[in-house]
């Protein structure tokens, strides 16, 4: 009787074993599918997680795909090799009418409207749309287009609350790994700078 018992013991901690590893079995393999493909464009969840729902990959680009869902300030970003500036340039505008019809009076550029007097590290920034892409372009520190975009509305004290501005930023820059140019991406939260130590608040103006 005894060695029944232990027997039907034994057999039920081998079950209980035996479930669990299937279970578990089953949640990596749902985590593992749910991973970003870093050879491909955002999917469609994954845009629309950045308020960007609908925006397309860049085109005329050539050669093996760069993208990742971990970049700085919860952002995302992607590159390619791209064959020469006009197509960095032809791209550059596609995502200018992008935010124009998707963002129309929720975009533009930041203008510092002032700085923290104290040691809070903080700066106040206006959003000003431009109407010309022009004015969205730098060569500093390679040629780029930098946009910012409104994805949330809602107001602390008159400035947007955490988490409402973003950065869209395209660049035409020249990669010495690979040797060749390359169309870079990056989104970011605009809420504070890469490591964190300066604060930043907006409003459209």
């Amino acid at each position: 009787m005894f060695k029944k018992i232990l027997s039907m013991i034994a057999c039920a901690i081998t079950l209980g074993v035996t479930c669990f590893g299937l279970v578990s079995c089953g949640d990596n393999e749902e985590e593992t599918t749910s991973q970003h493909d870093s050879t491909k464009w955002f999917t469609d969840e994954e845009l629309s997680k950045v308020g960007l729902e609908g925006l397309t990959a860049p085109t005329g680009l050539t050669g093996e795909i760069s993208s990742d869902i971990a970049w700085f300030n919860n952002g995302y970003s992607f590159s390619q090799p791209c064959p020469d500036k006009d197509t960095f340039e032809l791209n550059a505008g596609t995502y200018f009418s992008y935010f124009k019809t998707n963002y129309d009076g929720k975009f533009g550029k930041p203008r510092i409207e002032k700085l923290s007097t104290g040691t809070t590290n903080e700066t106040w920034y206006v959003i000003e749309q431009k109407n010309l892409i022009s004015e969205y372009y730098s060569d500093n520190p390679s040629a780029l287009y930098d946009f910012y975009y409104v994805k949330n509305t809602d107001l602390d004290n008159g400035y947007f609350v955490e988490g409402s501005v973003w950065s869209f930023d395209i660049r035409y820059e020249f990669d010495t790994i690979s040797n060749e140019y390359l169309f870079k991406m990056f989104i970011e939260s605009a809420d504070t700078n890469r490591n964190g130590t300066f604060k930043n608040y907006y409003r459209i103006k």
